[in-house]
């Protein structure tokens, strides 16, 4: 198998292959990819992680995540509404 094109994790997913010596299975790397990108960006939505840390969890630099939101049409920036209220008040 090439290391390249493919991930080793413990049991659990099905479907990537077995390798039943070891008892791993081989997850696809784009895979990994396509999952650190909707945590990410998950988490960015949800104000739990700044679009800086949001970015590292994908593997990406920002610019790059910044593109990843728009494709998946998600807004870049994250505005709660109270927040905003508060900072227009202050004038």
């Amino acid at each position: 198998m090439d290391a390249g094109k493919d991930f080793r994790i413990g049991q659990g997913l099905h479907g990537f292959g077995n390798d039943e010596a070891e008892g791993e299975q081989a997850v696809p790397v784009e895979f990994v990819r396509e999952l650190r990108l909707a945590a990410a960006i998950h988490w960015y939505e949800r104000g739990e992680v700044s679009q800086e840390k949001a970015a590292y969890i994908a593997g990406l630099d920002r610019t790059d995540f910044l593109l990843a939101l728009s494709r998946e049409k998600v807004d870049a920036f994250v505005v709660d509404l109270d927040d905003l209220k508060r900072e227009l008040s202050r004038g």
